[in-house]
């Protein structure tokens, strides 16, 4: 009964498949049992958040499935049931990402900007690691996935 599926944010069982189909196309005979999945354990208005945070990390259809999954259990793992835990979750997640992409203990001296050598000759690459995380997606597995979506857990 979807019914009992709306609530105060009116997202609906019909919204959230709109919400995939705006994103990825029409959920595929994979997708759909899933998503239905969800909806029995999640209000929709979780779904649909867990759907927005991937279309907001630009996640292709290749692997929208995989990233929304990947999201919906590691919150389930951590008994997230509300948006709002929800959101909490993501923001968390993001602001460790962004602390984790800058070399620790390192402060930029404000002097003059000097780009290093390895920068100039394009041997970059081999420095950091290239960001193209679309690529990272498609060969990572859920649990490697997962272990980076929950990795905000230790840093509690």
């Amino acid at each position: 009964d979807t019914d009992s599926y709306d609530d105060d944010a009116g997202v609906t069982r019909e919204q959230v498949i709109n919400d995939w189909t705006n994103l990825w196309g029409f959920p595929n005979g994979i997708a759909r049992p899933e998503i239905d999945e969800w909806l029995e354990e999640f209000k929709p208005e979780v779904i649909a958040y867990a759907i927005w945070v991937a279309g907001e990390h630009q996640i292709g259809s290749n692997a929208c499935l995989k990233y929304v999954r990947a999201i919906v259990a590691g919150w389930k793992k951590r008994n997230i049931t509300t948006l709002e835990q929800a959101k909490k979750a993501a923001a968390n997640h993001d602001d460790r990402m962004k602390s984790e992409r800058k070399p620790s203990g390192y402060s930029k001296p404000r002097r003059k900007e000097v780009t290093p050598k390895w920068m100039q000759n394009g041997a970059s690459q081999a420095d950091s690691k290239p960001n193209s995380s679309d690529n990272q997606q498609d060969d990572m597995s859920d649990e490697d996935f997962l272990a980076l979506m929950n990795s905000q857990e230790e840093a509690k």
